[in-house]
């Protein structure tokens, strides 16, 4: 079974991936899916990790043009700018190819619900009350609560444009998924027995 979490910032999204993937027995990709994207392509990571869920009408610009990467120009640039609609390509064909090798795995974001919509998945949206948020990402982090909250902020607005400029669904509606779940509320480990008990009746049906 395939499964995909959406998730705000600072809602615990990696850390329920990253214990259902041990309960499952199944692998889970976040930032190691820009490793194989990058790995797939032959094109350096750095350029997915500039451009990982921004929309491409946020330009790359800076160290990596006419530095380190001289050749970028010619495979990328084009009037509208660097190309993340082809980083975006690549990255969903990664996505892809991953979810046929391995039968079962968690993808977190990245629009992964909109690229596997064709395929037999879970959707699942992690979110949490802003208190606890701020709370979880200022520990993480080593942040003052209000930088903590300005970027939370930030990282939502980010993930919403990204997947609703790519996607045809939208990012935080309950219609778009299977499951909506308030770690606020439940919990880390409950929300994961939740998603667990899902996937095996879904496997049941």
């Amino acid at each position: 079974m395939l499964i995909t979490i959406s998730r705000t910032f600072g809602s615990g999204g990696k850390l329920i991936a990253e214990k259902l993937s041990q309960q499952l027995s199944i692998p889970f990709y976040d930032k190691n899916l820009l490793t194989e994207a990058a790995k797939n392509s032959g094109i350096s990571p750095d350029f997915f990790q500039k451009a990982d869920e921004k929309t491409a009408s946020h330009p790359i610009t800076g160290g990596l043009f006419g530095t380190r990467f001289p050749f970028v120009s010619d495979v990328f640039m084009g009037n509208n700018g660097f190309g993340k609609d082809k980083l975006f390509q690549i990255q969903s064909d990664t996505i892809k190819l991953l979810a046929a090798k391995n039968g079962s795995a968690i993808f977190i974001g990245r629009c992964a619900d909109y690229i596997l919509r064709n395929n037999p998945c879970i959707n699942i949206f992690i979110h949490a009350n802003m208190p606890d948020c701020i709370k979880r990402v200022s520990q993480r982090l080593n942040i003052s609560s209000s930088e903590a909250q300005t970027l939370i902020k930030k990282m939502n607005k980010q993930r919403c444009e990204y997947h609703n400029f790519y996607a045809s669904n939208r990012w935080g509606d309950a219609k778009t998924y299977h499951l909506s779940l308030n770690t606020s509320l439940l919990g880390i480990n409950n929300s994961v027995d939740i998603i667990a008990q899902a996937v095996q009746r879904a496997q049941n049906m």
